[in-house]
């Protein structure tokens, strides 16, 4: 979703996605997010987000999120992230072997939101 960054810088970058296949990533920037657990929201801010047009979903790098020094668990087809100072800020359930569906989560674009 081009729309969903807030800063965007234009690259030309082949990349190894889910199951090591080979794409082109043809861009990076920032993009924003919104979550809700338990009705409390929690704003996100992502950096250097690769903009990569041809993969169907937005990914979320649990490794990077852990570089980071946040915190994320798993278990029981959930999946649990937390900050730094161990707030749940999102949620997720299992949808195939190795990837998530974050519940509750709205991505911010350019005068629009969407889920």
């Amino acid at each position: 979703m081009r729309e969903a960054f807030t800063s965007f810088q234009p690259l030309v970058k082949p990349v190894s996605g889910v199951g090591n296949a080979k794409t082109q990533a043809e861009g990076k920037g920032t993009v924003k997010l919104q979550t809700k657990v338990k009705g409390k929201q929690f704003q996100l801010t992502l950096k250097e987000v690769l903009y990569i047009p041809s993969n169907p979903q937005n990914l979320i790098s649990l490794g990077r999120w852990d570089k980071a020094g946040r915190h994320y668990s798993g278990g029981d087809e959930k999946l649990v992230m937390n900050r730094k100072d161990g707030q749940t800020i999102a949620t997720g359930t299992r949808i195939s072997n190795h990837l998530y569906k974050l519940c509750d989560i709205v991505i911010s674009t350019k005068g629009a939101t969407t889920k």
